[in-house]
């Protein structure tokens, strides 16, 4: 098992999903949302309704340009599908769309389960452990993973605002979604927790323990590599809801109906301050140096670090042509300190995934350094190997 071994052959495997507007099989999210259960499992979301008479597709919706809407539909989303509490969010944080965000989930589970061997059932239960990078103050990864497979999480975040307000989420969804108390240090006895990440440089370096384990790393990294690029996609964005939101104005003065029920005619973007982006997010959410092919890079080169502690690295990539430039650093790039090793962990294999919802199109890049036989050796020894479906 020695890390500079090179008798693996290192193997692709490219896992296309379905249609770009089709989610995850298991995802309960398809079709159109039945709008009178979400009103029921959070009632201000009513204030928020399309009705059927009044939207393009003829049926209830809400108007996606305003951000109080978004963010009441994904705590109703959560509230009714995912038993969440008190899902709040601080001024300006991101308002991540729940529907994609479970399907990062979902295809996790599958490749845990694949790991696993033939014939092995769905990895469920606390065994599993879940590493979210930059969870952000909507703790989304951990929320739906605990919720959907009974899984634990830690979780990591930078900014003092978002980690305080997901140890708040957490703390509020302790017993009825995470079913233990929550901890913190690198050497608590706990179950989930979130960690702060002291080092704004580093991605997975810091925050595990060096006898700690887990079994998979996931992480949506700031897409953008400025804030002015930000900016211009951004615009190109609400430009085109706007275009959407007027033309349902012009068949039944959508807008200012919406804004009457309100109880008021300032849009909601006035009441969020910037109002630009609909999904909101701070800074360190949207954007780094280099964007996320630079993140995903010091991810790569962070993880040969951890090659023994962890089953499969993942992060999300917004962008197709991004895919070719993150998977040439896995094998070229040097550990977290720096250094170039001529021996050292090897990537034993990668997977890309291919997801889609909507218009919108991205992928989920995983690696290994363990090869199958380690795989299935690893889910035994953590305990959650089992036969089934």
């Amino acid at each position: 098992r020695g890390f500079g071994s090179s008798c693996f052959k290192v193997t692709t495997t490219p896992l296309r999903t379905r249609s770009r507007a089709n989610l995850h099989p298991r995802n309960g999210f398809q079709g159109r949302y039945d709008m009178g259960a979400l009103v029921g499992a959070c009632p201000e979301l009513a204030n928020h309704i399309i009705p059927a008479r009044e939207s393009r597709g003829g049926q209830d919706t809400v108007d996606f340009a305003n951000p109080l809407a978004i963010k009441a539909l994904n705590r109703a989303l959560l509230a009714k599908d995912y038993g969440v509490h008190d899902w709040n969010l601080p001024a300006g944080k991101l308002c991540p769309p729940v529907p994609g965000r479970a399907d990062y989930i979902h295809h996790l589970a599958d490749i845990l389960r694949a790991s696993a061997g033939p014939g092995a059932a769905l990895p469920r239960g606390r065994q599993v452990r879940g590493f979210d990078v930059g969870t952000g103050a909507s703790l989304i990864y951990p929320l739906l993973g605990a919720s959907a497979y009974g899984w634990s999480f830690l979780a990591s975040e930078v900014d003092p605002a978002s980690l305080e307000a997901a140890r708040r989420l957490m703390a509020a969804n302790q017993d009825a979604i995470f079913g233990g108390e929550a901890g913190g240090g690198a050497g608590a006895e706990v179950v989930s927790e979130v960690r702060q990440q002291p080092d704004r440089r580093k991605v997975l370096a810091g925050v595990l323990g060096p006898e700690e384990e887990v079994d998979f790393v996931m992480c949506n990294p700031p897409f953008f590599e400025s804030a002015e690029a930000f900016k211009k996609a951004n615009a190109r964005k609400v430009g085109n809801l706007k275009k959407n939101q007027k033309a349902r104005a012009g068949r039944g003065g959508v807008a200012s109906r919406a804004a009457s029920r309100r109880g008021g005619g300032e849009s909601a973007g006035e009441k969020e301050g910037a109002g630009s982006n609909n999904f909101g997010g701070a800074d360190s959410e949207l954007w780094c140096p280099g964007g996320e092919v630079a993140f995903a890079g010091r991810m790569a080169a962070e993880s040969k670090d951890l090659a023994r502690q962890c089953l499969w690295f993942s992060t999300l990539v917004s962008r197709k042509e991004n895919l070719p430039k993150i998977r040439a650093q896995l094998s070229s790039s040097p550990a977290a300190d720096g250094r170039r090793p001529r021996s050292g962990p090897r990537v034993q294999a990668t997977k890309v995934i291919e997801m889609g919802q909507g218009q919108k199109t991205s992928s989920i890049l995983l690696w290994t350094y363990l090869d199958s036989k380690e795989q299935g050796q690893w889910a035994r020894r953590r305990g959650w190997a089992r036969e089934g479906r």
